[in-house]
């Protein structure tokens, strides 16, 4: 896949009557023959990103975010994400966080307001969040053989169902941890286990002490072994902050969040080899958006005011 034209405008101090914004934007497509002196049409891809922020008042910055997918390119993602300045990449990055979130202490807070959702085979994630430790619980080092990846996102939308089921254990993490630290709850506990509350779960491929059954996260789209655990809205969540019910948040119902994000992570049922102590779970990137999966011409447009803390 060839990288996109990109189009930078960058942040500059406007002045509209008495009020003072700082403005800036990006924009591009992955169709590199494009003529933009025609306008944007149908099917062709296209993402844009603008920001501002209000002078004197608000410390708040203002995201608006629009996707577009193509027969070409009919699979796009499109995420704001607040990284730390390191990244944990084998080259030099920086981000916006200075510091490791670590759980469980820490809340994410930002008001999303969605307009369009993208289809049916698209998923808004209302949190992705990203760390890397291996499977005996030490910090990440660069070594694509035994780093992992860990992955934990929120999909809000509303036409994505859980995969995991007491038919499909295999999509379903191995137990489930309640806020108030009871005892796990297994997958084979049919009478109390939450299906509904999760999406899906692959393990990392290099994991040695795998529960049966399992899937494995796709080792092509990650250049190191990966562990991805994606809920949906759900009662369990509600009490860390996050939606309850499908459709919570979406279109015609903004709603500003404050996520006990920290909380909720640190029970989450990440793998680890057994006899290890559990890490302390450090976050490296914070962010909310969307993925398209091989759907042509579909539209996503969201704004979001955001604050990550």
């Amino acid at each position: 896949m060839n990288q996109p034209l990109m189009f930078h405008n960058y942040t500059s101090l406007q002045t509209i009557g008495k009020e003072n914004f700082l403005r800036g934007s990006f924009f591009g497509t992955y169709d590199l023959d494009v003529d933009f002196g025609k306008g944007v049409t149908r099917n062709i891809s296209y993402y844009s990103v603008s920001w501002e922020k209000k002078l004197g008042e608000d410390k708040s910055w203002a995201f608006h975010h629009f996707l577009r997918t193509s027969d070409k390119y009919p699979s796009l993602k499109l995420a704001l994400k607040s990284d730390t300045a390191g990244g944990k990449f084998g080259y030099g990055t920086r981000g916006m966080t200075k510091d490791l979130t670590i759980s469980p202490d820490f809340e994410v807070i930002f008001t999303l307001n969605l307009l369009k959702g993208g289809g049916a085979n698209s998923q808004f994630n209302l949190l992705e969040m990203r760390s890397c430790w291996r499977n005996d619980v030490l910090r990440c080092e660069g070594n694509s053989r035994i780093d992992v990846n860990r992955y934990f996102r929120m999909i809000l939308s509303p036409n994505t169902t859980a995969l995991c089921s007491p038919t499909n254990l295999k999509a379903c993490p191995p137990y489930h941890i309640t806020r108030g630290g009871s005892p796990p709850i297994y997958r084979n506990d049919t009478a109390n286990f939450p299906y509904e509350a999760y999406h899906s779960y692959c393990a990392p491929s290099n994991a040695e002490h795998l529960q049966e059954l399992y899937h494995l996260c796709d080792p092509y789209s990650n250049p190191m072994p990966q562990e991805i655990i994606k809920i949906l809205p759900h009662p369990v969540w509600e009490s860390y902050g996050f939606p309850k019910k499908q459709g919570d948040g979406w279109i015609g119902d903004s709603r500003k969040w404050k996520l006990k994000a920290g909380q909720l992570a640190f029970t989450l049922p990440f793998y680890q080899d057994p006899g290890t102590v559990p890490i302390d779970r450090s976050w490296d990137s914070i962010g909310v958006g969307t993925e398209v999966f091989m759907n042509p011409d579909q539209v996503v447009d969201g704004l979001s005011v955001t604050l990550i803390s």
